[in-house]
């Protein structure tokens, strides 16, 4: 094997000691091949050992597979020099190097100094299914406490304006707080440091507080970038005689932009009107695209201005009038998070468990004292290790840093490694500003044992044109706002291979203009985006479109090809259904194994047959296909036992499973993995089941993918169901692709963030157009660490909930972060593929976008055109707008003035969301690339189609109607819809709805003893009767208003039913109708009719229905009302007189409302 040469970057990166290290890797850069290398170098020039240097990864399958590529390697250096005993040496000691996740190397800490910290010595890791139900458990009773006796501020938290009917909002709500804080090294501290901000009372201005400082700043900043575009628009006014009289306006403009931004408080600001005026009338303008290109800039402008200037609507007392009555809310929120925060540690440690986040902080307490010093202990493990190297660094939060900093030596033994531009973890609170902080820091060329930045920029992954073009992008949009760094000439990719000739771009860009009208057009943008990347993919394939081969060039096949999106959610299948459409096997995600049906209930069985008392993984065993279990039968169980785990509950009622469980429990116990294994697949009938499912052969290589992964962690030492558990979180992290199947040579659907890590022949960049999710600045709380908490606050005037200025400050600063990942997030996109990348942009009225582009592109592009990027897509073809490729862009939309950019040409080219379908004679029409059943397209039509839609069976709600109808479709009250129960002691206090009020009364018809109802002392005395025998709780009886009973009862109708020979009440019915009655085109089919009529008199002619209405309504509209349920009644009507055998002489809807009956 030739000698792998490093690049100068990558040679620093191994040699340079004495001084703390970071390592700016790109896409691409060989940053594995630098961690390797620069411990072997220290292994084989200073005689160190693998086992003295600390690698922490992101992953736990990260951590495996350096640890086997260091074997590789130790390998390969032993064969060249096998006299080596040093070498030899390192081959049984690579087994003791600590190389794993921070989390493994805090539980391997916490078990050696268990006692320092008088943590049980057998404390486990909670999975994360049992961390939520004890955070649910722990929550729930902070509430039922705080109910009970509330402080004032617990009191004003628990009616927090925004957070619903019941506690499920604000339970979510102390959980988000909560989880927040536990990213930082001290959350007691950081809580009270929020909770300090809080206190306004000293302040005369909002400017003085930190959120109106924030906002100042921002208004400041903001305003910088408008007046540059109201500059540019009166350059053009001045230059063009024929817009003119548009000059004195737009200076104007730019002199009250001026005084905006020299104002220097609330008060300053509200004696300056935003009066921007208006353009005088220029008619038959002799320049109508200059004068259309002045008003776009500066309509823009304005509009922006004024949605700056929105947080400095209200006088500066009245703002610090909300922040003061939001602040005591707030204070009790951060009560209830500190209770929470106890009580959950508390179940926690009743179990002796402890989660991802006790991990870091347990030995963050180990290693520092309070002061944030080392401790003796920390010295200790200091000692240990020669260096510290830390991957993926960008994704460190504070309290890792802080672990890091306790165990290195001063500082001066790490060596970090990651790329911020890669850093898209938000989600999982992950601190860029970690690495952004030293990267601005640190030197590339200090003093000797001050720190170091090292930029490796070289890929070795991509063809030029494909880094050309990321360089591109980027280049004009990533800066410190948006992505957080410039990205400049030091940042720029570097290609450090060659691949032969393709003959054809290697870089596309297709924006397509989506407009729904006209028959010819696919049914949503996704559908017209989909059939475009089909359509593409077709053609490339019948084509022979060539990839590099080694030396040469060979086709491009579907297992090449990538198509990578955002999000896959209400996508995958439209793509797959499209692609199968063109002839092109396809396939979901990574093909992860850990995704399939089959293997999510394997891994769920484990974990019960490790743990049955887990309701979640149990239920996802019991309501898959392969469980079977009726959920009608698991409502009733949870219905009969709230408190009680579903595993004792089934116990007690002799259910199947848990004989089953007892037994695989007992084989867990002791024989080998795949012993488990195969017994539960047998005694579940996995393995039939599996084959009998559509794509069976591929489930069923799954199952034994998934036995290859047991044997394998037995070969290498592992044992027992636990540490298998462990092992497959693991992976599942990671993902594991599924075995064989079409998979291997199909086209593959996945998330950007799942392609992280990864590279791909040809990569598809589909919905670039999708629209930023920006929920993170929607709740009515917000938290952030620099500017603490934030909420709405309630205008009783206007019964509105308002933004103070700190929820606002906060909210612009999250979406500020939320750009910058997005940034982030297509920066991992665009340096994916080797060989080929097409984009594809779909969006309505594209074109307009596009002229906006070209009137406001400037180069440098204006922050606040690429800051108001609402998807990936705006940033995509902002730089396309600059390249001389773009003519088709030019046409439709004009071309900016700005100079045309250079380098590698893209293939740029628009259509229309018509257009994007496939014509024929193209490659839809083209031979499939993958042999498929002919679809039979000229059978006759079907005789029955109208049976196809028309379900088997209906409710009378369908008709019209009431919940009970559902009810009897089933013939058991419907399961409760999950949420967090709002306390018993809270329960009087919140009042009931229409419906809710409707259902009450309709009970007390139910279960009134009619006889009883002559009269209204008789009445009432029923209801006392119901209230006692708890059919109706005590809101419900005071609902029911029972003078409105007595007019009932008191009226012809009420006396005919008080003197009817038999009256049926609520009487639930199945019946099989003819299909006629409801379509013409259904005669002759059977449909299965259920309902729950209220109220049947049997009369000595016939039937009479009654339906009880709680509806409200007008006098006089009794009538139109009634006809609503015209079809309600008919259903009755059929189903009671084939019952009762007796015709129905009369059908009458009752309203409480006006008093009325109604015959129909």
């Amino acid at each position: 094997m030739a000698e792998i040469v490093l690049t100068p970057g990558q040679r620093a990166a191994v040699e340079s000691r004495g001084c703390a290290l970071l390592v700016a890797a790109a896409a691409g850069s060989g940053k594995t091949r630098v961690l390797i290398d620069r411990v072997l170098d220290q292994v084989i020039r200073e005689g160190r050992c693998v086992d003295e240097f600390l690698l922490i990864t992101f992953t736990q399958a990260a951590a495996a597979e350096l640890r086997g590529k260091l074997l590789a390697e130790l390998n390969r250096r032993l064969a060249a020099d096998p006299e080596n005993h040093h070498l030899q040496r390192q081959l049984s000691r690579v087994y003791l190097a600590q190389i794993s996740t921070v989390h493994s190397f805090c539980a391997a800490l916490l078990r050696d100094y268990a006692h320092v910290l008088e943590l049980p010595a057998d404390f486990r890791l909670a999975d994360e299914q049992e961390a939520a139900a004890l955070r649910e458990r722990a929550v729930r009773a902070v509430l039922e406490e705080a109910y009970a006796d509330p402080a004032p501020a617990v009191r004003a938290a628990l009616d927090l304006p925004g957070t619903g009917r019941d506690d499920r909002a604000l339970q979510e709500l102390i959980v988000r707080v909560y989880t927040n804080l536990q990213c930082y090294p001290d959350p007691a501290a950081t809580a009270d440091r929020w909770e300090v901000m809080l206190d306004v009372t000293d302040c005369t201005d909002p400017g003085q507080t930190i959120w109106g400082e924030w906002l100042l700043r921002e208004l400041q900043r903001g305003l910088q970038s408008d007046a540059a575009m109201l500059r540019r628009a009166l350059a053009l006014a001045e230059e063009n005689e024929a817009v003119s009289a548009y000059a004195p306006v737009l200076q104007a403009n730019l002199l009250l932009l001026e005084a905006l931004a020299s104002a220097g408080s609330w008060e300053a600001l509200a004696r300056i009107p935003p009066d921007f005026g208006r353009f005088p009338a220029i008619r038959k303008c002799a320049d109508p695209e200059t004068q259309e290109r002045i008003k776009r800039l500066r309509t823009d402008t304005v509009a922006r201005v004024r949605r700056r200037l929105e947080p400095f609507s209200l006088q500066p007392d009245e703002t610090l009038r909300e922040l003061s009555g939001s602040a005591e809310a707030l204070r009790g929120l951060l009560a209830l998070t500190r209770a929470f925060s106890a009580r959950f540690a508390a179940e926690k440690s009743r179990r002796h468990l402890l989660d991802y986040n006790d991990l870091e902080h347990f030995a963050l307490r180990l290693l520092t004292d309070r002061s944030g010093a080392p401790t003796a202990a920390a010295r200790e493990v200091a000692g240990r290790y020669a260096e510290i190297l830390v991957d993926e660094y960008q994704d460190t939060n504070r309290v890792q840093e802080a672990i890091y900093s306790a165990i290195s030596r001063e500082g001066r033994n790490v060596f970090l490694v990651g790329d911020v531009k890669q850093s898209i973890y938000r989600f999982r609170l992950a601190d860029p500003t970690i690495f952004l902080e030293k990267y601005r820091t640190f030197a590339e060329e200090p003093a000797e044992g001050e720190p170091r930045r090292i930029l490796l920029s070289d890929n070795f992954r991509s063809h030029a044109e494909i880094l050309s073009a990321a360089n591109d992008v980027f280049r004009l949009t990533m800066t410190e706002r948006t992505g957080g760094l410039v990205y400049g000439d030091a940042e720029a990719l570097r290609a450090n291979r060659t691949f032969p000739d393709m003959g054809q771009p290697a870089v596309e860009l297709h924006a397509i203009d989506y407009s729904p009208a006209g028959d010819g057009a696919p049914p949503d943008r996704a559908a017209a985006e989909a059939e475009f990347v089909a359509a593409r993919i077709a053609e490339m394939l019948r084509q022979e479109e060539k990839i590099p081969d080694g030396d040469g060039l060979r086709p491009i096949g579907p297992g090449d090809i990538v198509i990578l999106m955002r999000s896959l959610s209400g996508r995958t299948q439209t793509y797959l259904d499209a692609l199968r459409r063109h002839g092109i096997p396809a396939s979901c995600g990574s093909d992860d194994l850990f995704a399939a049906e089959e293997i999510r209930f394997l891994f769920a069985l484990l974990r019960i047959i490790d743990n049955p008392h887990q309701d979640i993984p149990l239920l996802t065993v019991l309501l898959s296909p392969f469980g079977g279990y009726p959920a009608d039968a698991l409502a009733r169980l949870r219905a009969g036992d709230r408190d009680a785990d579903l595993y004792t509950l089934l116990c007690e009622s002799k259910t199947p499973i848990c004989a089953v469980l007892e037994d695989l429990r007992r084989t867990a116990q002791e024989a080998p993995l795949r012993t488990l294994l195969e017994e539960a697949e047998e005694r579940l009938l996995l393995p039939a089941l599996c084959a009998a499912l559509p794509n069976g052969p591929q489930r069923q290589r799954n199952l034994a993918a998934f036995r290859s992964i047991a044997d394998s962690y037995e070969r290498a030492g592992g044992c027992g169901l636990p540490g298998f558990l462990r092992h497959l979180e693991g992976l599942r992290e990671r993902g594991v692709p599924s075995s064989g199947g079409a998979a291997a040579g199909a086209v593959r659907l996945m998330t950007i963030h799942s392609s992280k890590g990864l590279e791909f022949p040809v990569v598809f960049l589909a919905d670039l157009c999708k629209s930023f999710n920006r929920t993170d600045s929607r709740a009515n709380v917000l938290t952030d660490p620099v500017l603490g908490l934030g909420s709405n606050c309630y205008d009783p005037a206007a019964r509105i909930l308002c933004p103070t200025i700190a929820r606002q400050a906060i909210a612009r600063r999250l979406d500020q972060e939320a750009v910058s990942e997005e940034m982030r997030v297509l920066y991992v996109a665009m340096t994916r593929p080797q060989y080929r990348l097409i984009m594809t942009c779909c969006a309505a009225r594209l074109t307009r976008r596009l002229e906006s582009y070209a009137q406001g592109l400037s180069l440098p592009p204006d922050a606040a055109l690429l800051e108001g990027a609402d998807s990936l897509g705006d940033w995509i073809l902002l730089a396309a707008m600059t390249r001389p490729e773009a003519g088709e862009l030019f046409a439709a939309a004009g071309q900016p003035d700005c100079a045309l950019q250079g380098g590698y040409p893209w293939r740029i080219q628009l259509h229309t969301a018509v257009q994007a379908a496939p014509a024929a004679g193209t490659a839809a029409s083209a031979e499939p690339a993958c042999e498929q059943p002919p679809e039979p397209r000229f059978l006759p039509p079907y005789g029955h189609a109208a049976a196809v839609t028309m379900p088997t069976k209906l409710t009378a709600t369908q008709l019209k109607g009431r919940e009970l109808d559902n009810e009897a479709a089933e013939q058991t009250a419907q399961a409760p819809k999950l949420h967090f129960p709002v306390p018993r002691f809270e329960e009087g206090r919140r009042a009931l709805t229409a419906a809710e009020r409707g259902t009450a009364l309709h009970l007390a018809m139910q279960h009134l003893n009619y006889a009883a109802c002559a009269d209204e002392s008789g009445l009432r005395s029923e209801l006392e009767r119901l209230g006692r025998q708890k059919f109706l709780t005590p809101q419900q009886l005071e609902a029911v208003d029972p003078e409105r009973l007595h007019r009932f009862f008191a009226s012809p109708l009420g006396q005919r039913v008080l003197q009817a020979p038999q009256v049926v009440r609520e009487f639930k019915f199945s019946v099989l109708d003819d299909g006629a009655n409801y379509d013409p085109a259904l005669e002759g089919e059977e449909i299965l009719l259920q309902g729950v009529t209220d109220c049947c008199l049997i009369e000595l002619d016939g039937l009479v229905i009654l339906d009880f209405k709680s509806d409200r309504l007008r006098p006089g509209a009794e009538r139109e009302r009634a006809e609503y349920y015209r079809g309600q009644l008919d259903a009755y009507s059929r189903a009671l007189s084939r019952i009762f055998e007796l015709p129905v002489s009369e059908r009458i809807v009752y309203f409480f409302a006006t008093d009325t009956a109604v015959s129909l």
